[in-house]
């Protein structure tokens, strides 16, 4: 069976042509709507041509297409790294189009996408179900803001993805209470876990009253109620973000690809502030939130103001040796990747890349032990063998931070948590085994190539060959991933939140 790979793809005005190298000429399909059309291919070059204004007479019809061969199908880099650059728009008619554009998945599958499309001249609608849902929401919340008594005087930490307390929204939090913020204020907590919650459900209703009671609302992280209610004028809607700067693409900065947002309506424009890490992170994360970058200030991140307190690393470091003894006297491999996946509710890790036996293999030839931290997205976590128990520990449940503080070693992918890893100047490996489809199916910022505060590993062989290194060198990292709050001190980043937020001038 010949393996069949794609080298280029252009168009010639309704002609998608896309060459392909192979030990012979193949029959190539598109697969989709319940059938399958073959298409004959040229001589070499090898060429599918599709005519999708006449596929036996007719339009191709609006479908997702998957493309097909006798043998596997692989896509070039070039091609993965400029996937968007396909996109088509065949304008026809009044105000409509016919729309074509190649994606590839999570397993390297390559797509042609169709679609019939018309102007939307109320692009802020979202169906009649939904607008009257969201009209109904407003109002209720209109009503209940309304009638809502000293709200000027009440704050709320809101979260949808998480029952706890995220670290930055803790540190902020805390702070207003050494502050001696509930003097004066109220100050609440709302934490949910939401994925995939319909909204206009009983628990939206009592969350849109909620929130309708405040009028300072602290978040860390996207909050789908906000897709739907408008906050007041009145009201501050704070955005902490979680995260320094991560490679993976988020927000606005995906728009366009699978599990973007809305258009128009997301909660990410309506932010009164949002604070970044440091000033060059203000351009990344406009892009993200799809706001004015006025609205933005940097403080370095909350969570970070007391990371390198000795103090707190050797409370942390002798709590986690007491409830994990078999840290001691090894060398402590956390490997830490992100999801992969479209968001909360489809969120995976593709265990197949992990050789657990080769893993053992290196701890017990190098003394180390493997602490896997999965993202709490996932749900569906990698069971350990009882014969790699002695070498490896699923510690999920374990905050990544302090897990940080016992590490000799990082291991992660497009994650943001080699921000944090950096201040501790310890090795990263970042273990990318699906660069190429990661960036054309979920989208990056830059190619992690050329951007890497470390070693890069693309196979099992390679990440086991790094890490058997007597010695991990790291190069030097760029300025926008290093915090700029690392430097402790009395004026800590919640203070600078805190006082931006409530109007206090220090000097």
């Amino acid at each position: 069976m010949s393996t069949i790979e794609i080298t280029e793809i252009f168009w010639k005005r309704a002609k998608l042509n896309l060459r392909y190298q192979s030990d012979k000429p193949q029959i190539l399909s598109l697969k989709g709507m319940g059938k399958t059309i073959p298409f004959e291919c040229g001589e070499d070059p090898y060429t599918l041509e599709i005519n999708i204004s006449n596929v036996k007479g007719e339009m191709l019809p609006q479908d997702s297409w998957l493309i097909v061969g006798d043998g596997p199908i692989e896509v070039s880099q070039e091609i993965l790294d400029d996937i968007t650059l396909y996109d088509r728009v065949f304008r026809y008619g009044n105000r409509k189009s016919y729309n074509a554009w190649i994606t590839c998945d999570e397993d390297g599958n390559l797509a042609l996408n169709t679609a019939f499309m018309k102007q939307d001249d109320n692009p802020e609608k979202r169906g009649r179900k939904q607008d009257f849902m969201t009209a109904m929401a407003n109002l209720e919340y209109k009503i209940f803001h309304g009638l809502s008594t000293n709200r000027n005087k009440k704050i709320l930490f809101l979260s949808q993805t998480d029952t706890r307390f995220s670290d930055n929204m803790k540190a902020v939090y805390d702070r207003l209470m050494e502050r001696g913020f509930d003097q004066e204020y109220t100050i609440d907590t709302e934490l949910r876990e939401e994925a995939g919650a319909k909204r206009g459900s009983l628990s939206n209703v009592a969350l849109t009253r909620k929130i309708a009671g405040y009028n300072y609302i602290f978040v860390d992280n996207y909050v789908p109620i906000f897709t739907a209610v408008k906050p007041a004028d009145d009201v501050r809607f704070i955005q902490l973000w979680h995260a320094g700067v991560g490679f993976k693409s988020v927000g606005y900065a995906r728009f366009g690809v699978k599990g973007s947002p809305h258009a128009l309506l997301s909660s990410h424009r309506r932010y009164t502030d949002a604070f970044v890490g440091n000033e060059k992170l203000i351009d990344v994360y406009s892009e993200v939130f799809g706001i004015p970058k006025d609205r933005f200030t940097a403080t370095g991140l909350p969570r970070l103001e007391h990371f390198l307190d000795q103090d707190v690393m050797d409370r942390t470091i002798a709590e986690l040796e007491s409830e994990y003894p078999e840290v001691k006297g090894k060398r402590v491999i956390v490997f830490a990747p992100t999801f992969r996946g479209s968001g909360q509710s489809t969120a995976f890790y593709d265990y197949s890349v992990l050789d657990l036996e080769a893993f053992s293999e290196l701890c017990k030839n190098t003394n180390s032990l493997i602490l896997f931290k999965w993202h709490h997205f996932i749900t569906d976590r990698m069971e350990i063998p009882e014969e790699y128990k002695e070498y490896m520990l699923d510690v999920s449940h374990e905050n990544l931070n302090n897990l940080m503080y016992i590490s000799d070693v990082l291991i992660t992918d497009y994650s943001s948590c080699y921000y944090d890893y950096l201040l501790l100047d310890r090795p990263i490996i970042f273990y990318m085994y699906d660069e190429d489809v990661y960036n054309a199916s979920r989208g990056v910022g830059d190619r992690m190539s050329d951007l890497a505060p470390g070693y890069i590993a693309r196979t099992m062989d390679e990440l086991v060959s790094v890490l058997s290194m007597e010695k991990i060198e790291m190069p030097e990292a760029r300025d926008y991933m290093v915090d700029q709050g690392r430097h402790n001190g009395d004026y800590i980043a919640s203070d600078r939140i805190i006082d931006k937020v409530f109007g206090i001038n220090r000097e």
